[in-house]
């Protein structure tokens, strides 16, 4: 059974990347950059497993997420 989830809280920290990158924020180290991205793309993934998700929900949201 599905449980609900707070998709924003969820998505919390992506959103504050995103956010920081588009203000001007810079990075010195990309593959540090990308290593949190993959983690943070991870760990939603995860949370909307735990959750009871079906596989193409989970797809679309990491889809989506990544988009970002």
């Amino acid at each position: 059974m599905r449980q609900d989830i707070d998709i924003d809280q969820l998505m919390t920290e992506t959103w504050l990347t995103v956010t920081m990158l588009k203000k001007g924020a810079i990075t010195l180290n990309g593959s540090a950059l990308y290593n949190t991205c993959v983690k943070q793309v991870e760990s939603v993934r995860e949370a909307l497993e735990r959750a009871g998700y079906d596989d193409a929900s989970v797809e679309h949201i990491s889809y989506a997420q990544c988009a970002l």
